[in-house]
């Protein structure tokens, strides 16, 4: 354990060429500069930080702040599905704004999807004609001809 000052012995008679054998040298006064775990008292140390967690501290921070927006409003409205309804009459207009400022490529969207079950359908009903041609076929070739 390092102390911040310097300890001294107790003289034990036997001095280091002081001649006087009162006081022994003093110790070195302990650097505190060095970044060496070893040298540096345990308060002074500084945590590592690791890389990469401030992403997930992000998304954490952010749900544990939605849920206690919801427990709030949940106690204020007494009810959770209370507070869900008031939460979802603030989304709403935001998701209608989207929507609207989206709303061209949402068409388009829907016309290309229109025209896929078209044809998807088309495709269907040829498949089902050639099925039961197919099976017309088998069908006669499996019959005996009768005389």
């Amino acid at each position: 354990m390092r102390f911040p000052e310097a300890a001294h012995m107790a003289d034990d008679g036997h001095g280091h060429g002081h001649g006087d054998g009162h006081h022994a040298d003093p110790a070195p006064a302990p650097s505190y500069s060095s970044s060496s775990s070893s040298e540096t008292p345990v308060w002074a140390r500084r945590a590592s930080k690791g890389g990469g967690g401030g992403f997930f501290t992000l998304i954490f921070v952010l749900l544990a702040l939605l849920g206690a927006l919801m427990i709030g409003l949940a106690i204020f409205d007494k009810s959770f599905e209370a507070a869900g309804k008031r939460v979802d009459g603030w989304i709403a207009p935001v998701t209608s704004q989207i929507g609207k400022m989206t709303g061209q490529a949402a068409a388009e969207t829907e016309e290309v999807a229109a025209d896929a079950a078209e044809a998807t359908g088309e495709a269907a009903e040829e498949a089902g004609d050639a099925a039961e041609a197919a099976g017309d076929a088998a069908k006669e070739a499996t019959v005996p001809a009768k005389k």
